[in-house]
């Protein structure tokens, strides 16, 4: 089950996350972008695709009238 800060009192809904993704993202160090990639496992794999559903500009709440967990 997963909460969302954004709405405090909506309470937990079921929802499907990978437990393990891998992400990619650039970094500027000394003038130049370097490419990294993680391996996200367990709470911070979740987080990240919470954060990003919210970059994308859903929520979980979408999610679930979307597909019904």
């Amino acid at each position: 089950e997963e909460g969302c800060l954004s709405f405090p009192f909506r309470g937990l809904k079921k929802t499907k996350r990978h437990e393990d993704i891998v992400v990619q993202y650039e970094v500027e160090r000394n003038g130049q972008l370097d490419v990294v990639k993680k391996r996200l496992s367990g709470i911070p794999a979740i987080v990240f695709q919470h954060e990003l559903d919210h970059a994308h500009g859903e929520n979980i709440f979408d999610k679930f009238k979307k597909y019904r967990y």
